[in-house]
């Protein structure tokens, strides 16, 4: 089995990312642009000003609990978990300290034997774009600065011991990345 999990990094931009292979798990706003298998989210802005669309296209989504403090509907294509905001991988709930560690949780717990990490460039483009997408109407810049992706980007170590050590294979589909602990292939390889 194999899982992408897709996140906003600019470097997908103009790529076939409909070509993913295996289960693929749409981080955020991916999950709403494309034709994924599951949506992962942690954010509380982005959940409430993507309910409807999440409601319309009504794919197993799993959000945070505090993403749904203001939303009182709980159907059934919807999996609540609870998040500790910490680094380690964990069969419990989704751990994570954004949204891309924690669809990773999700992708590991799935136990498949491989894995590619697409968007996790862990850095704005050099024009200073955040995302391969627009930019979020509540955030027309990006809402992540250049020190919290540096900070995220030194993060993965206990993922990477976790994937080792399950005898995962994890792909960062993504050269420009600054998560270096994981081996990089050129996306457009993959997605070919």
């Amino acid at each position: 089995m194999i899982v992408s999990v897709i996140a906003g990094g600019w470097s997908l931009r103009g790529l076939q990312l409909h070509n993913a292979p295996g289960h693929v798990i749409g981080v955020n706003e991916v999950g709403v642009l494309l034709d994924v298998d599951s949506i992962v989210s942690m954010d509380r802005l982005w959940t409430e000003n993507r309910w409807d669309q999440l409601c319309r296209l009504r794919k197993q989504t799993w959000l945070r609990r505090n993403c749904l403090i203001n939303i009182s509907d709980r159907p059934d294509w919807l999996n609540i978990y609870e998040n500790q905001r910490i680094t380690e991988m964990s069969e419990l709930g989704l751990n994570g300290t954004n949204s891309g560690m924690v669809a990773i949780n999700l992708a590991w717990i799935m136990k498949p034997k491989k894995i590619y990490l697409f968007g996790f460039d862990m850095c704005r483009s050099p024009g200073g774009e955040a995302y391969w997408y627009k930019p979020y109407p509540w955030s027309p810049k990006g809402g992540t600065k250049a020190g919290k992706y540096a900070e995220w980007a030194g993060e993965f170590a206990d993922a990477a011991n976790k994937f080792s050590a399950s005898g995962i294979e994890v792909i960062n589909a993504s050269l420009v990345s600054k998560l270096r602990v994981f081996p990089q292939q050129d996306p457009a390889e993959i997605l070919a």
